[in-house]
C-alpha cells in the first residue's frame, strides 16, 4: 500500500479518534483545524502546521533496553526504515528559517508508528480549547493583516499555561541546524510491557551533534532558508543522528497536561537511535499521525492527544481536495 493510500484509510480512524474525543471534550478536530487556518489561511496542497518542511530517509534502531516498558517485535529487530520530515512551526509555507517558533521532526518508523516531535518540552497551551483561543487570538485584524497585539496579550495574560513555552521560546536561540536541536514529545503515552506493567512516558531525541544556537549576528546573516540548505550540506557529509529517549512519569507527574514539564530529574530509558541518512520527496501527500502506535503502546488520557490525533486526519482531507 502506498504512502498515500496508507494515510487516506488512517484518516478515518483519526475522524472516529477526534469524534469520540470532542464527544466528551470540545472542540473537535474540525476546530482544531479551523483554527489554524483562521491565522494562517487554507493554502492549497499544504498542511495547516508545520506547513514548511523537507523530507529525509534513514533508520531506526532499537535498544533492547526498551523492552523494560514495552513489548513487541519492533524492539526485537536490528534496524527498520525510517521516513522523516524536519518542519517550521506554523501554516505558512514560506515561512522565515530564523523566527521565534518551534521546529518539528516528524518520523514513519517502520509501517505501523509514527512519532511527532517539536523543539520545545512543552506544548503552547494545556487544553483543546484553549488552543482554539489561542490561535483565535492570532487571527490577523482585517483592516492590518497583523494579529492584534493588545488581544494577544490578553489572551496570554488570562490563559498561564501559554508561559511555559512562550518564556521557553524566548530564552532558547534559533537553532544553528535541524540536526543540533533537541526535540521532545510534549505528550504523554503509555507504555505496556510483556509483563503488563503500565507507564506513562514522554519522547526526547537527543542530537549526536550537540546543541548549537545561532548568535544575533550569525542569524542577521542568515538566510531565510538557511536550515534546508544547512541539512542539505551536512548530510553530503554523512549521516544526522539522535538517540531517543523516554522519559518516565514519577508519581504527581501531571500526565493529561502537555504545557507542564516534568522534572528533569525523572528517569529515562533509551529505546535507541535515529539515523538520517539522505534527503528525499516522498513525505509531503502523508501525514504523521501521533495516534499511529506500534505494540506496547497506547494514547494517554491528554485530550490534547485525542483531539490533535483527529485533526491530523482533517488536515489531509483538506490537501488532498484538488
Amino acid at each position: 500500500m502506498s504512502n498515500f493510500k496508507k494515510n487516506i484509510s488512517q484518516l478515518g480512524a483519526g475522524l472516529l479518534i477526534g469524534s469520540a474525543a470532542c464527544a466528551q471534550t470540545p472542540p473537535s478536530a474540525v476546530e482544531l483545524v479551523d483554527a489554524l487556518n483562521g491565522v494562517f489561511g487554507k493554502q492549497a496542497g499544504t498542511r495547516a502546521s508545520h506547513a514548511k518542511g523537507m523530507c529525509a530517509q534513514g533508520a531506526f534502531h532499537p535498544d533492547a533496553q526498551a523492552l523494560t516498558v514495552t513489548e513487541g517485535p519492533l524492539w526485537h529487530k536490528t534496524q527498520v526504515p525510517v521516513q522523516a520530515r524536519f518542519s517550521v512551526g506554523g501554516g505558512n509555507p514560506k515561512a522565515s528559517d530564523k523566527g521565534k517558533t518551534v521546529r518539528g521532526l516528524a518520523l514513519h518508523i517502520g509501517s505501523d508508528w509514527d512519532l511527532v516531535l517539536i523543539t520545545a518540552p512543552v506544548f503552547m497551551v494545556a487544553t483543546p480549547e484553549e488552543f482554539v483561543g489561542f490561535m483565535q487570538a492570532r487571527q490577523p485584524d482585517p483592516a492590518t493583516g497583523k494579529p492584534n497585539a493588545e488581544r494577544v496579550k490578553a489572551f496570554n495574560s488570562a490563559t498561564p499555561s501559554t508561559q511555559a513555552q512562550i518564556a521557553f521560546l524566548e530564552k532558547a536561540p534559533i537553532p544553528a541546524s535541524y540536526a543540533q536541536t533537541p526535540y521532545w514529545g510534549v505528550n504523554a503515552f503509555v507504555m505496556t510491557n510483556a509483563q503488563g506493567k503500565k507507564i506513562h512516558g514522554r519522547w526526547r531525541a537527543e542530537p549526536k551533534a550537540g546543541h548549537v544556537g545561532l548568535t544575533a549576528e550569525q542569524l542577521a546573516q542568515a538566510s531565510d532558508d538557511f536550515l534546508a540548505q544547512e541539512l542539505t550540506q551536512r548530510l553530503g557529509n554523512g549521516p544526522v543522528v539522535f538517540n531517543l529517549w523516554l522519559q518516565l512519569a514519577q508519581s504527581g507527574d501531571d500526565v493529561k497536561n502537555p504545557s507542564v514539564a516534568w522534572p528533569a530529574t525523572n528517569p529515562e530509558v533509551r529505546m535507541g537511535q535515529i539515523e538520517i541518512t539522505g534527503l528525499n520527496n516522498t513525505c509531503e501527500p502523508t501525514m504523521f499521525n501521533p495516534a499511529v502506535l506500534p505494540k506496547g503502546m497506547a494514547l494517554s488520557e491528554d485530550p490534547t492527544l485525542l483531539v490533535r490525533a483527529g485533526s491530523y486526519g482533517v488536515s489531509l482531507g483538506r490537501r488532498a481536495k484538488p
